[in-house]
Order: structure tokens, then sequence, then C-alpha cells
């Protein structure tokens, strides 16, 4: 509808392939993360190399070196021993008599000699002396220079596994947010046409993605919004015309409208018995509605209305005549017997006009579809409970049953549609525009309409409900 090939997809290559941008970012990842791995492995060699901090088997090597000495009958002293070291002084029968160790360590090393003698082997060693042995321990791991920082920080140990660990999750943070602000600016775009497409904007130009496969789907979106436009576009001509052409329709009826005024006023001045002046005035009262309906028509058709229902107080007792006078001619031709049942006369608010044209075109249905000497009843509730919304009273609501041939399921389903002609199979006439009509002008009051089956005369049902309030009159 106006363009010519609706398939057809601009060409759109800007911007790099959604797994060149992933690949690229696994390898930024990867080296980020190596180096956030390498750098304190490099730091801790730059601090061995420099004397700030001692290797891991440091501590071994001073204590092999002492217990070398303590070997060549040396006095064994407990403060010549390394900070890292601790000693145990035990006596032939392996007693302890003095010892600066932890009682676990203590524990474990006694097991360990007591089981293997002097082949016991850890991290510890054992010195024979003359009235027994000293067992000193030492620790494996790299350790400051400086005692005072081995008491005040943690092992360097520690420190090259935090920093790692940080650098590990910095470098992951980093990457996904960096990754994530170059998707959504990709996707920008993207995101701005759906939301002037949401909003009912198709004037707007469809921007470019720096990802491709982004920027295809800009491409396809790009096409469905002129083919949208333009079907758009196409449709509101398309009413333009039918509400001219339906306007200009309207304007041609008024002329015999008028013919039929001028020649029921002729007829008005003639001699005419009680019955035909009867008969002159319904004439006359339909003629006048035929001309306020189709000036309606005309109005409606050339303008779009913006306001809601004229809601006015009015009559209820008048409102439901209005609407009987309009049938009654085709009520008494039938020999219809037309049933209304009680209900309180008082005035409620409303748009007569739209209340008097849905309940009409109901009853107008209601009587075609009634064979010659049916039935059809009419009920009025008012304050009543809504039915079909479930909702608190406050409600007039209209019954209209007849003893028809009734809806078929797909009428129940369908008859309301504006294009639904019902089955021609069944009877001569169809639904039209009547329960169409009937549905929007109640739910223009904040209403609805509901079809069914009626129990006592057999036939259709159609319940009309509006909202209003009431008061006595």
């Amino acid at each position: 509808m106006g363009v010519k090939n609706p398939g057809a997809v601009p060409q759109r290559g800007h911007g790099r392939k959604l797994n060149t941008i992933l690949g690229w970012f696994l390898v930024m990842f990867a080296t980020a993360e190596a180096l956030g791995l390498g750098l304190p492995i490099l730091g801790l060699a730059v601090g061995v190399n420099t004397g700030l901090i001692l290797p891991a088997n440091s501590c071994e090597e001073s204590v092999g070196e002492y217990a070398m000495t303590l070997m060549g009958d040396t006095t064994f002293r407990p403060s010549d021993l390394p900070s890292c070291s601790a000693y145990m002084v035990l006596d032939s029968r392996l007693k302890v008599q003095s010892s600066n160790m932890d009682a676990r360590t203590r524990s474990r090393i006694l097991d360990l000699i007591s089981a293997n003698g002097m082949k016991a082997a850890g991290s510890f060693v054992m010195i024979p002396q003359e009235k027994g042995y000293v067992v000193i321990s030492y620790q494996m791991g790299a350790r400051y220079a400086e005692d005072g920082l081995n008491r005040a920080l943690p092992s360097p140990e520690t420190v090259l596994n935090g920093c790692m660990a940080v650098n590990v999750i910095l470098v992951a943070v980093v990457g996904i947010l960096l990754l994530g602000r170059y998707l959504r600016r990709g996707v920008a775009p993207l995101s701005r046409a759906v939301d002037y497409i949401g909003a009912g904007n198709l004037d707007f130009t469809v921007g470019s993605s720096t990802v491709r496969e982004f920027d295809q789907v800009l491409g396809s979106m790009d096409v469905m919004k002129t083919n949208l436009r333009s079907s758009l576009e196409s449709e509101w001509r398309t009413q333009e015309e039918s509400r001219q052409r339906t306007a200009a329709l309207a304007h041609d009826l008024k002329t015999p409208l008028t013919g039929i005024a001028g020649w029921a006023d002729l007829l008005g001045e003639t001699d005419l018995d009680a019955d035909q002046t009867e008969y002159l005035n319904r004439l006359a009262s339909e003629e006048k509605r035929m001309e306020e309906l189709t000036s309606a028509l005309i109005q409606s058709s050339l303008s779009t209305p913006e306001t809601g229902p004229e809601r006015r107080y009015c009559d209820l007792s008048g409102l439901v005549n209005t609407v009987i006078d309009m049938v009654r001619g085709q009520v008494l031709d039938k020999s219809i017997d037309l049933e209304i049942g009680e209900f309180t006369a008082d005035e409620v608010n409303l748009d007569a006009d739209l209340t008097v044209q849905a309940l009409g075109n109901v009853l107008v249905n209601a009587v075609e579809h009634t064979p010659d000497q049916g039935r059809i009843r009419i009920g009025v509730e008012l304050d009543a409970p809504d039915r079909q919304m479930m909702k608190q009273p406050g409600c007039l609501v209209f019954t209209v049953e007849d003893s028809g041939p009734g809806f078929t399921r797909q009428d129940l389903e369908r008859a309301t549609e504006q294009s639904y002609m019902g089955d021609p199979s069944r009877s001569g006439h169809h639904f039209g525009l009547g329960l169409s009509v009937a549905k929007r002008d109640a739910r223009e009051q904040g209403g609805d309409i509901s079809l069914g089956s009626s129990d006592d005369l057999g036939g259709a049902k159609v319940v009309l409900t509006f909202k209003t309030e009431s008061r006595r009159g």
C-alpha cells in the first residue's frame, strides 16, 4: 500500500559483528586478567630481589645454619634463634623441659619423634645435646626482612593472593561495565525507534547502530515503519473518503425528507378522521426524527467527536415510550404481543439520544426476528447490579426477549460485530449495524451488551447495561 517492495531491506553494513565484539572483549578480558595475576607476582619477585622480602625457604636455611653451630658443642640460647622459628628442649627420655612452641605443633612433633626417633622428618630439626635434645621448628613461606613488618602485616603470600583476587574481580567488573556500555550504545537507536512507534509517532528517522546485527534490525524496522505509515495514511484516506460519501448521502436524504414533510403538512390540511390524524402525527414525528438523525450523521461524518456522552437527567418513562413509538407500527402490523415490565418512573442521568438509539436498535432487531403474533418482553431495572461486569449497583439495565428463532452459537459470538450479517439461510433478516451500534452506545456510557437465549419465550435475549445515577422525578 504505497510501497512497491515491502520486503526490501536497506543495506546496512555499519558497525562490527556481534561475534567480533565478543571475541575482542574476551581477548581484552584475558589480557587484563593475565596482567591482574602477573603484576602481584612480579611485585613479589622484585621484593625478593631487593631484599625487602625473604624467600619461602629462608627460615629453613637460617635454622639449618644455627643447627650446625649447636652440633659444635655450642650452648643453646633461645635468643639466638630466628624470629620465624620456635624451640623445644627435651631430656633423654623425650620429656619436655622448656618450649615456646604452640601446643599443637609441639604435640605433632613429639608424635613424629616417638614413632621415628632421630629419623623423624618435617619442618623441624632435632639436634642432640649432652643431656637431651633441642628441637627447632620453622615456618615455610616468604616473609619480610624486617621482623616488625612480619608482626604488623599479613604474610607476603596472603598479600599476593589478596591482590590477585582483587585484580581478577576488578577486571571482571570493569570489563562487564564496558561491554554493557558498548552494547547499550549499540541498542539505543533500536530502543528509541521502539519508543517512537509505541507512542504512535511514525515521523522520525531510524538511526544506525555500532553493532551490525542491531543495525540490520533497524533496517527492517525502518521498512516496517514506512509500510505502517503508508498503510495508516491509506486507511485514513479511505476513511475520509467514506465519511465524505456518507455525508453526501445523508445530505441527499434530506431532500426526500423535506418532501415528505411538505406532503404531510398538505395532508394535514385535509379532512381526516381520528385514526388518520394519529397516523399522520406519528408520520410527522418519525420524519422529524429522521431529519435529526440525518443531521447527526452529517455532523459525525465531517468531524471526529472528541467529547464524551452528553449526560443529563431525563424521564425514564418518556425514554422508554420514545423507543416503543419507534416500533409501534411494526408491532401492530405483525400483531406482536409487546409486554413492558413494571419499573420506577425516576429520572436517570444518561445521554438520552445514545440510550434511545441503543435500545431502539435492539428492539427493532427483536421485532424483525419475531414472527407474526409472537411475543416481545422488555424489562427495565434501575439501580441494579451490573451482571456483565460484576460491579456495584448504580446501573440501568434493559432486558429485551423475543419468541423468534433466537441466536445461533455463531450469532452469540459475532452478532455485535459491525460487519456481521448472520446466517441468511435461517431467516430473511440480518443484524446489520443495529447490535453493533447498540454495543458502541452502551460502552460510551460505561455499560455493555450481552447476548443469550430467553428461557421463557424461547427466542433471543439481549441485555443492555448503562452506568447511571437516578433521582425521584
